[in-house]
């Protein structure tokens, strides 16, 4: 089934490209980490040094920001 937001969303965005990319690029992320464990993910790239607390922070507070965008 589809999701009425994300039809509605992509039509505004024929004249919008900003938009249609950052949507065609959550997709893309969306199916990426289908049947994966997120926190699992983060925990590992802590551990190795891909990321340190600080980014983790950071990303965090964009997250919270844009969170009523994906509601």
């Amino acid at each position: 089934m589809s999701n009425p937001l994300i039809g509605m969303m992509a039509r505004q965005a024929v004249g919008n490209m900003p938009q249609a990319q950052m949507l065609q690029k959550f997709a893309e992320f969306k199916q990426m980490m289908a049947g994966k464990n997120p926190q699992q993910m983060i925990d590992e790239m802590l551990r190795t040094g891909r990321i340190n607390a600080q980014q983790l922070e950071q990303a965090k507070a964009m997250a919270a920001q844009m969170r009523g965008l994906f509601k």
